[in-house]
């Protein structure tokens, strides 16, 4: 192919495949260019295309490849829809709009894809320039898709707008949104110092005169759009049942998604000289793929063609032709060639050959294959480019033999150019999706050549009797043995009477069909004003105006007025059966059906509201419902024990009356009933030192409980409590219950007093003694008073010591109390008998007894009372020896044996003894060199704590853990005599 380049779909007019063939656009006008006061401003989206540069280079290098396709955009990735984007304006009650504003700077051109699309019956979707100069549109549902894409065509602008009409009582929600624009960098055809377009000078308009004699398969040649970016060209075919199917021939390398293709036809000059300005095009988008052949490069195999089917017939207007074919295999067969398209994207270009052409692999080095016609050379300096890519190769006879793969042709040389051949691709790889045969034969008539198609076309003339009733889809030319369909659509206010075909009624259908058409026909849609019926009725007691079954023309507006009669009040009024409320007048605007309203009406009530407070009631009780003139009676009655105190009506008390009328009400009302309890007095005193709670008169509701509480005060108590002048007994709290008379209460209070029991033991007295009575608050005194020779022991009082005081208080008395005073003889004797260890007697000890000391020998201390006195005991030539005596209630002796102290002396080396650690704890050795019969060990009072026969006779080791911190006399016994020694034990 000329140039052919994979491109991702972005122009994609997709619409959907009709039973018959159809334009690509419908017309008309959008309401941002019709009413843009309405439809207000419109928000624009940029759509950044990024840095070109890196596009523009790359052209320079791909415009001159023959096998890819000519680029002119830069396709870029979208999500913008009415979800997200644009606003929604209501046009009408009928109709609503979105618009959006796209903005892709300094674009050439803006083309769009959009994915999904699908909208219902009735709307309609334009794109279009934001001056207005270009307009694409209005699309229908029509142009769905199966598969959901819709494409546009190329608006030569940097700014759009896409604007969506949907009806508001549409059978279902559209679904659309933009998935990609094509930013357009350069023109399909950009104006240049060469006039138009990029194509080689070399190129000659296909409108010039050297090409007329294959006028008819210009008019076949379309310029393909594919991937939304880039242009390759294609050829609509005929075959051998000339019936009209639009398939279109290209090369493989130019396939892309078919529904994404978009066709553009006519694309050419008016005459043989370029045109000043862009020429028009037609387009039509979307097709489905039936078959290609993909040429292999490993094995030199496959045509390289692509045969699709376009998704709509070509339209009358396009006034387009289907080439023939030739499937021969020789060469010389053909006198000359030519070749139509669209190089660079350019409009139709012509080019010829006169010199033969030759089977050929493709490319220059593969002369020993045959998938390819070569073209030497073209003629007149004519030749292809890029975007030629696909276009037919026409023998002389003007009947396809192939279509352009790539080649060397350019302007200014006289390169070959290479087309896969036609009857290569008939048989192709053998398939229906890779042959040409199984589509453009079908018949399987296997005929060698086919001529071109001219179709025949039939009017289809549509028309209705009233343009305000309603519409038609517009007269139609359609394809004979095709079919087409028109759609009816009926104004507001209208009804569709009828559907007349060539004058004849099919009924007032809303779409119709011609199937198969031959020849010409008419179709027309009869309109008629709506009237529907207003049917009014009123029950009794007032009347509704106007009354009875009134005729209304649709889309007009009806009123109505409902009086109730006097005494009476409008109930409710139903509209088709429906409660509107009790209105007074109701009105049906823009009637579109017919409708029933019925007045109802009711008697006034009047409600009066009837209430008693709590211990009466109120006969009728609550809301009590009269009729207007109507009387009501009310009677009132206290409870047990109440009276009525007032009534009120309508908030104005009319006295404690028993029973009250309302006569002739006409209006609302209110009756209350207010009640009193009877009430009696109980008279509460207290005598003095107390205090009765409540006190004084204390009135009592008639039935009610009353409790007194009598409190005495501090230090008295209730003497009696006196109730109607009957004593009840000393209680603290008395309850008058159910009370229904008028009573007295009394309280009577006397101060507490004492008992102190005061007792002593022998050898004493306590004064007062015995059971002392005093009063609350008071004090009284005790004196204690011990015998001769005797002393105060302790006093105790409440069973506690207070010690040995002589005179006791009790203050404030609040309770009963005990004292009672213990004796003592005044002194005692402590008496020690000193001994020396070895048995006599010491007289020349000094024992001192806590502070007193006395003289040598002397052992007596008199006068001691009891208590606990260190002493000590000394004397020269032994250890001292202390203690602790404890007198009690006796004299005490207390012996006292004093070792001989005679660690001074110097042992004999057979005595020597070694003791260690000294001081210690815990444990300590002893080791001698003679053997040790015995150990002691004494603490200084003279007692042995340890006494041990030798277990080891050298070595001795003592634990001393139990024994208390202090020195003790360590007596060793060893065979030539006893050797003491002083040890520190610590803890």
């Amino acid at each position: 192919m000329k140039g052919v380049r994979h491109i991702f779909p972005v122009i994609i007019l997709l619409l959907f495949s009709f039973t018959a063939h159809a334009q690509l656009m419908l017309g008309g006008m959008p309401q941002g260019l019709l009413n843009k006061e309405k439809t207000g401003k419109i928000s624009f989206h940029t759509v950044d295309p990024g840095k070109l540069s890196q596009y523009i280079e790359e052209d320079k290098m791909l415009d001159t490849l023959t096998e890819i396709p000519w680029r002119f955009g830069k396709n870029i990735r979208v999500n913008i829809s009415p979800e997200n984007a644009g606003s929604w304006i209501v046009s009408s009650e009928r109709l609503k709009i979105w618009q959006t504003g796209l903005y892709s700077p300094g674009a050439v051109s803006i083309n769009l894809v959009f994915y999904p699309f699908r909208i219902p019956h009735g709307a309609k979707l334009f794109v279009y320039s934001k001056d207005g100069s270009e307009i694409l549109g209005a699309f229908d549902h029509r142009n769905n898709q199966e598969d959901g894409y819709f494409a546009t065509s190329l608006i030569f602008s940097d700014s759009i707008v896409v604007e969506y009409q949907e009806p508001t009582n549409a059978e279902f929600k559209g679904q659309l949104a933009i998935e990609q624009v094509t930013h357009g960098y350069r023109h399909p055809r950009v104006f240049t110092e060469k006039l138009f377009g990029d194509a080689g000078s070399c190129n000659i308009n296909a409108s010039c005169d050297v090409a007329q004699a294959y006028a008819n398969q210009i008019r076949s040649v379309a310029l393909l759009l594919v991937e939304s970016n880039s242009f390759c060209t294609g050829t609509l075919i005929n075959n051998v049942r000339e019936d009209g199917s639009p398939y279109i021939l290209s090369a493989n390398h130019c396939y892309r998604t078919p529904s994404t293709v978009v066709f553009w036809f006519n694309w050419d000059s008016e005459t043989c000289n370029n045109p000043a300005t862009i020429p028009a095009h037609q387009a039509l988008s979307g097709a489905s793929h039936r078959a290609k052949y993909a040429y292999d490069i490993s094995a030199k195999t496959g045509s390289d063609f692509w045969l699709m089917e376009m998704n709509h017939l070509p339209p009358y207007e396009y006034n387009l032709f289907y080439s023939g074919w030739n499937r021969a295999t020789d060469p010389l067969e053909f006198d000359s060639v030519v070749g139509i398209h669209h190089p660079s994207g350019d409009i139709k270009k012509f080019s010829w050959s006169t010199d033969s052409i030759q089977p050929w692999g493709y490319g220059a080095t593969n002369v020993a294959f045959d998938t390819h016609w070569r073209v030497r050379s073209w003629d007149e300096g004519t030749t292809t480019e890029s975007g030629s890519s696909g276009s037919a190769l026409f023998d002389h006879k003007g009947r396809i033999i192939g279509q352009l793969h790539g080649g060397y042709a350019a302007c200014g040389n006289t390169e070959p150019d290479w087309y896969g051949r036609f009857c290569i691709s008939w048989e192709g790889g053998g398939t229906e999706t890779t042959d040409l045969k199984s589509w453009l034969d079908p018949n399987n008539s296997n005929i060698k050549t086919i001529e071109g198609y001219q179709p025949v076309f039939h009017l289809l003339a549509s028309s209705v009797n009233n343009p305000e009733g309603g519409t038609i889809d517009a007269s139609f030319y359609v394809m004979e043995n095709h079919s087409h369909t028109f759609y009816i659509t009926t104004a507001t206010g209208h009804i569709l009477m009828d559907v007349l075909v060539d004058g004849v009624s099919v009924g007032a259908v809303t779409s119709y069909s011609f199937d198969n058409v031959t020849g010409n026909h008419t179709i027309k849609a009869v309109f008629d004003t709506q009237t529907y019926t207003l049917t009014a009725t009123a029950g009794t007691n007032g009347s509704i105006d106007p009354q009875g079954e009134i005729a209304v023309e649709q889309g007009t507006s009806q009123s109505f007025s409902i009086t109730p009669d006097e005494g009476y009040y409008i109930q409710d009024v139903l509209v088709d059966g429906v409660s509107v409320g009790a209105v007074g007048t109701y009105t049906f605007d823009s009637v579109i059906g017919n409708h029933s309203i019925e007045a109802v009406f009711a008697i006034h009530t009047y409600t009066i509201t009837a209430t008693a407070d709590t211990n009466g009631s109120i006969d009728p009780q609550g809301e009590v419902v009269a009729e207007h003139g109507t009387s009501q009676s009310f009677s009132i009655i206290p409870d047990e024990g109440y009276y009525i105190q007032d009534v009120m009506v309508d908030g104005v008390s009319v006295g404690a009356v028993g029973t009250y009328t309302f006569d002739s009400i006409i209006s609302n009302h209110s009756i209350e009933a207010v009640f009193a309890i009877h009430t009696y007095t109980i008279t509460a005193t207290a005598s003095t030192n107390g205090s009765i709670d409540p006190q004084g008169e204390v009135v009592a509701e008639h039935g009610t409980s009353q409790s007194f509480s009598i409190i005495p005060d501090e230090g008295y108590y209730i003497q009696d409590v006196m109730v109607d002048g009957v004593s009840v007994g000393a209680v603290g709290t008395y309850t008058f219950d159910s009370v229904i008379g008028n009573h007295t209460l009394e309280a009577v209070f006397a101060i507490h007093t004492y008992t102190i029991t005061a007792t002593a033991g022998t050898n004493g007295s306590i004064d007062p003694q015995g059971e002392v009575v005093v009063e609350h608050g008071t004090s009284q005194s005790f004196s204690i008073i011990p015998d001769e020779g005797y002393y105060i022991q302790d006093v105790m009082v409440d069973g506690v010591s207070v010690g040995a005081v002589s005179l006791y208080e009790f203050v404030n008395l609040t309770e009963d109390h005990t004292i009672h005073a213990m004796f003592e003889q005044t002194s005692f004797e402590v008496i020690f008998d000193v001994v020396s260890e070895t048995g006599p007697a010491i007289s020349n000890a000094i024992v001192t007894l806590s502070d007193i000391m006395n003289e040598a020998g002397n052992y007596l201390f008199s006068s001691i009372i009891p208590g606990s006195y260190p002493f000590t005991v000394t004397c020269d030539k032994y250890f001292p020896a202390e203690g602790v005596v404890v007198v009690e209630d006796a004299d005490v002796h207390i012996s006292i044996i004093l070792l001989i102290d005679d660690t001074t002396v110097e042992e004999e080396p057979s005595k020597k003894v070694r003791v260690y650690p000294n001081p210690s704890r815990n444990v300590f050795t002893v080791e001698s060199a003679a053997e040790i019969r015995r150990l002691q060990l004494v603490d200084l009072t003279g007692r042995v704590v340890l006494d041990r026969s030798t277990l080891n006779p050298y070595t001795m080791r003592i634990e001393t853990g139990a024994l208390q911190e202090g020195f003790y006399i360590l007596r060793i016994e060893l065979p030539q005599g006893i050797i003491q020694q002083k040890i520190q034990i610590n803890p």
